[in-house]
């Protein structure tokens, strides 16, 4: 079994560090136009498709942590209500996997990325490489454009996710000194509600007993009452027990050769790259992002604006405009518009 890794509380960051200023930097077009030998480093470290994974430390639920099952980060925490998460996500993950054994995410996402990343003017000349790990490449240039990406299902399968943090750096002094930085998330639709929960289990479980201890002291005590009573609680366990929940969410992404899955992905290819291609050269302010119209959705307002929907209307690019992810960008299906969802791009 592989072991899970941690990445901490803030999962919009993975990878890539919590911030609490303003987190976009405007293109610094001035210091790239010098230089046409700028290197574009495209990096992908996964293998294959991670899940969430819900971590306890034995401390309060305030200080939960989650993880993924691989190895992306290394410090695993070993305990054995980690191990039982690690085997029961393992346990609903692995079929998604094998489903998209010969699917490569990271081919077709860097064939579009270099196209497009070399068809802005200021980096036509621009050198594209593919990479595991940003310390494969020995001869770096004196200025580098850098694309960390990851994709993986949340931790209760119902949706895809895919992370991009893109951050130009010029390593020519001291310290590097960046030039452009943003973050793109893309959300993928979110599958329905049509699992049930525990707090259901909890409900059905209560009824039943309710309903044995309404039978008369007799009955109770009946061998026949007793093992009816016990086969329907283990019933309900069986029906509302998490494995069975997460591998019916995992079993829509794995379903007909992983379709749903690769549907999604090669959605966020495109998805991803229209975010950068639209934000890289637009140089508004912190100032500017504060003016900026709040979006409403069910009689609440969130701090992102809305900055294009596509072609078919049915997905959109919002931008954070307040806290520690202003200026970050994210593409929503707009027929899943829920607060969770909505609060998933306010970062």
């Amino acid at each position: 079994m592989k072991k899970i890794v941690v990445l901490g509380l803030c999962l919009s960051s993975m990878l890539f560090g919590c911030k609490t200023t303003p987190y976009k930097v405007n293109l610094n077009q001035e210091k790239i136009a010098t230089n046409k030998t700028i290197d574009i480093n495209s990096i992908i470290p996964q293998d294959e498709i991670n899940v969430i994974v819900p971590i306890s430390n034995g401390a309060s639920a305030a200080s939960a942590q989650f993880g993924l099952i691989g190895g992306l980060i290394g410090g695993a925490i070993d305990s054995s209500v980690n191990q039982s998460n690690a085997i029961l996500y393992e346990k609903a993950i692995n079929p998604v996997r094998d489903s998209l054994i010969n699917y490569h995410f990271e081919k077709p996402f860097n064939d579009v990325l270099a196209k497009n990343i070399k068809s802005l003017p200021l980096f036509s000349e621009s050198k594209f490489h593919s990479l595991k790990k940003d310390t494969e490449q020995k001869n770096l240039p004196s200025q580098e454009m850098k694309i960390y990406t990851n994709y993986t299902y949340t931790s209760d399968f119902k949706m895809l996710i895919v992370n991009s943090r893109v951050v130009i750096e010029d390593t020519r002094g001291e310290k590097p000194e960046i030039l452009y930085q943003n973050y793109f998330t893309y959300n993928s639709k979110i599958l329905p509600d049509s699992v049930p929960y525990k707090n259901q289990y909890d409900t059905k479980s209560t009824e039943r007993k309710k309903k044995y201890f309404s039978l008369t002291k007799k009955q109770r005590k009946s061998n026949i009452e007793i093992a009816k009573l016990t086969k329907d609680l283990r019933k309900l366990r069986f029906k509302y027990r998490g494995i069975d929940r997460l591998q019916k969410y995992a079993s829509q992404w794995s379903k007909n050769s992983g379709e749903l899955t690769k549907k999604e992905l090669n959605k966020a290819i495109v998805e991803i790259n229209n975010m950068i291609k639209l934000d890289i050269n637009n140089q508004e302010t912190v100032d500017q992002y504060k003016t900026a119209g709040k979006f409403s959705y069910d009689g609440k307002k969130y701090d992102v604006a809305m900055l294009k929907k596509d072609d078919t209307n049915s997905r959109a690019i919002f931008q954070t405009t307040k806290g520690g992810g202003t200026g970050q960008l994210c593409s929503i299906d707009l027929s899943n518009l829920t607060e969770h969802n909505m609060y998933s791009c306010v970062k």
